[in-house]
């Protein structure tokens, strides 16, 4: 594969700066739906989506839910920023596989959340 000289929204560079993986905006629109699961404690888990309503640019706008037993259904409003392969809101870093999302947050002292979420 030919070097690239930069990358541009949807496209994702290795780290010997070669394409890796095209990535199509536009495919992250829709339901996507797993668990976050705790980092200290994997048995401590919850189940969390995404629903992208729509992408602008490197924008991403749409709706995070997460439900667990103690706190019920919690639902907030997002704008997210797509780098390459790599979809950013707020503090979690999710990268983007095909039909997969995987991601983390760390927490500090008291652990983070691993995310991994498939495309319905």
């Amino acid at each position: 594969m030919p070097a690239c000289q930069s990358a541009t929204v949807g496209q994702a560079v290795s780290a010997d700066n070669k394409h890796v993986q095209a990535l199509d905006p536009e495919s992250l629109v829709g339901e996507w739906d797993g668990k976050m699961t705790g980092t200290d404690n994997p048995a401590a888990f919850t189940h969390f989506s995404l629903t992208i309503r729509r992408v602008r640019g490197n924008e991403v706008f749409g709706v995070m839910e997460t439900q667990s037993l103690r706190s019920g259904l919690e639902s907030r409003r997002f704008r997210g920023v797509l780098s390459g392969n790599v979809l950013t809101i707020g503090r979690i870093r999710f990268t983007i596989n095909g039909g997969r999302m995987t991601g983390r947050v760390s927490e500090g002292s008291h652990g983070g959340w691993n995310f991994d979420l498939m495309k319905r």
